[in-house]
């Protein structure tokens, strides 16, 4: 085990390696090996028995003998020195046969993550061809300020037997979605694969190909009827994908993750869980907008200063619909100009950089 998992990059972690002898008979000459992770600095190493070599991402202790049903406790303590995805494997031999030698064999998969960075560690198994049977997983996110700037999304120890089944489907506190990844892989196994999705990944996930762990663009492969994923996620149709349609949300509030398996005779799991990384900065201001009315016409104004800004409209704003004005604004050098037809009945409009 390890603790804390997942980990803050700074923090110190303790692993605490148990053997036990399940017996009938003593173990002799009981020898631990364990293969640290890659990038972390090594603190100490306690046992409670035997003595301790230490060599460049080794530790060995030679317990020497266990009686039957006795444990001795090792305890490695380090630091990581980068974020990301640590893996730690332990070992033990004696020098007597061992018919269950499977369980000489232990791996633990630690989670360091940066400031901005917020997980939920705990698995999730894929329920065949129905929802995830943590539906949703969420994630909290709490004591960020400004707006998201950007964000990614990464997946740990995501295994299934014909990928293409999963669907994925992020939402933010305000509603917003993103189809992290659907109808990818085809039924290539996933095997503890780790998956990160970014906006600037060069790669999207292959449709027709094995998943290898990495970093790619949120994935929407089209190969049949739309997604659907049940209440309580949002309705759909899920047309978007890019994480970029979260810029602008304030990050604070529970993160959704849905995932659905649309078919069936495969089943998969998250073992690793998942997590979020955040960019933030301050909220865009929108430039001043000035309303002119003239006769049966509406003119809206705003500065050229102000370049990339649209003009969209709503109906209501319970809830909101906002649509682009499909007039394009015309400029005279020191303003931006569109030009409507009032009607009857109630209108909104706001200015949006996308």
């Amino acid at each position: 085990t390890v603790n804390p998992n997942p980990a803050l990059l700074g923090d110190t972690v303790s692993y605490t390696l148990r053997v036990t002898n399940s017996g009938p008979d003593a173990a002799t000459g009981v020898i631990l090996t364990d293969v640290l992770p890659l990038d972390a600095k090594l603190l100490s190493v306690n046992t409670t028995q035997g003595a301790i070599n230490n060599a460049p991402g080794v530790t060995t202790v030679l317990l020497g003998d266990l009686a039957p049903n006795a444990i001795a406790t090792v305890t490695v303590t380090l630091q990581p020195n980068s974020a990301g995805v640590f893996t730690n494997v332990a070992s033990v031999v004696s020098d007597q046969p061992d018919p269950k030698s499977a369980n000489d064999v232990s791996t633990n998969l630690l989670a360091v993550i940066s400031t901005g960075t917020f997980a939920n560690a705990g698995g999730i198994t894929f329920a065949d061809a129905s929802p995830a049977l943590t539906y949703p997983s969420v994630i909290n996110v709490v004591g960020l300020t400004g707006v998201v700037t950007k964000v990614t999304v990464t997946l740990l120890g995501l295994n299934h037997t014909f990928p293409a089944d999963l669907d994925i489907l992020l939402v933010s506190p305000d509603g917003k979605s993103s189809v992290l990844m659907s109808d990818a892989g085809q039924g290539f196994d996933l095997v503890d694969v780790a998956l990160v999705f970014d906006d600037a990944a060069i790669n999207s996930l292959p449709a027709n190909s094995a998943i290898t762990s990495g970093t790619y663009k949120p994935t929407n492969i089209s190969s049949g009827p739309a997604d659907v994923f049940p209440a309580p996620a949002p309705a759909g149709p899920f047309t978007n994908s890019a994480l970029a349609i979260f810029t602008g949300s304030v990050p604070n509030g529970a993160w959704k993750l849905f995932i659905v398996d649309d078919s069936g005779s495969d089943v998969g799991s998250l073992t690793g869980g998942w997590r979020l990384t955040f960019n933030t900065g301050a909220p865009a201001v929108a430039p001043p907008i000035q309303t002119v009315r003239s006769g049966n016409s509406l003119t809206f104004m705003w500065p050229v200063a102000a370049a990339g800004y649209i003009l969209e409209s709503t109906p209501s704003l319970n809830p909101p619909n906002w649509q682009p004005v499909v007039t394009p604004p015309t400029s005279d050098g020191t303003n931006y100009s569109v030009v409507i037809n009032v009607s009857s009945g109630a209108g909104y409009y706001r200015l949006r950089k996308p």
